[in-house]
């Protein structure tokens, strides 16, 4: 095949209406990601039912799950949105043995899940800090989102019992 015939094969919106191609991009764009107010009213929906307290700032709502922090970051060029539980653990950077379980702990934690486990360095206090990511989908067109989002929440606080035991605090 020359360059030539695998350019106009690659080159599709020649062949195309841009019209067309427009509509189904904002078709799609409707489908899969909805208004942000239509995903916050969805979340904050899910939240009452999980007898949650929370707080809507803008595009983050923290929010509080069994006595622990959580917030939620909406990205409202995407579908897909931000759960972050901070303050995992946190522990001196001088007490090397728990630094070091802590790395092992985290490293083992990062192959077993849905959630990312990561830390941040705080030379000023002297600490190190842990706190979990994951992305996750809760647009209206998800179904059982409530036990979607009650599960990976449950998972963060599996992940924090976990860290915290391989620290032997």
């Amino acid at each position: 095949m020359s360059e030539d015939e695998l350019w106009n094969i690659l080159n599709y919106e020649d062949e195309y209406d841009s019209q067309i191609m427009d509509r189904v991009y904002s078709n799609s764009k409707k489908l899969f990601m909805p208004s942000s107010k239509e995903t916050k009213d969805a979340i904050i929906k899910i939240l009452n039912e999980l007898k949650c307290t929370y707080e809507n700032v803008d595009d983050i709502i923290n929010f509080t799950y069994k006595d622990h922090m959580f917030a939620l970051i909406i990205d409202e060029d995407c579908p897909f949105m931000q759960l972050l539980k901070t303050n995992i653990v946190t522990t001196k950077l001088d007490d090397f043995r728990k630094v070091a379980q802590l790395k092992c702990a985290i490293n083992s934690a990062n192959t077993n899940g849905h959630i990312t486990v990561r830390y941040t360095l705080n030379d000023y206090a002297g600490e190190l800090s842990v706190y979990g990511s994951t992305l996750i989908l809760l647009a209206p067109f998800v179904p059982n989102r409530k036990e979607y989002l009650q599960f990976l929440l449950t998972t963060f606080l599996h992940v924090q019992k976990f860290l915290r035991s391989g620290m032997l605090l």
